[in-house]
This record gives C-alpha cells, structure tokens and sequence, in this order.
C-alpha cells in the first residue's frame, strides 16, 4: 500500500503514532487470498502483510496457528 503525504502530514506522523481513520475501499490479492482464506503459509515474504507496532518498529505476519474446533465459534 502507498500512502502520498506532504510535508506537514509527515511531520506530525512523527509525533503521533495512532491513527484513525475509515475505511472506503479494500481488496485482496488472488495470489494469496483464496475462497475467504489468506494463505500467508504458502506466500513469499514480499507478499506477507507488513503491521507497524511503536516507536519505528514493524513486524511481517508469521507462520499461522490451528485451534481446536469450538475454541472461537459456535
């Protein structure tokens, strides 16, 4: 994702680092999103989604968790 800011906007995105905003429009990509599942297990790194923390540190999702039915549904 690219974001364009002027130089005003990039100033106080060093003084703040929460951000709320709406969302107007979204999409997945079909290399690694496939009938309502992410596939980040298969994906190459560049392709796996990048998650800001704090303070200039990121992280790139990792490999994913099963759990046992009934855990977190009906």
């Amino acid at each position: 994702m690219f974001v364009a800011v002027d130089a005003q906007a990039a100033l106080q995105t060093a003084l703040h680092d929460l951000f709320i905003g709406e969302v107007a429009g979204a999409w997945a990509d079909d290399r690694i999103f496939e009938n309502g599942h992410w596939k980040f297990d298969e994906a190459p790194d560049d392709l796996k989604t990048l998650h800001y923390v704090a303070g200039g540190q990121f992280y790139r999702i990792g490999k994913g968790l099963t759990v046992e039915k009934g855990f977190d549904t009906p």
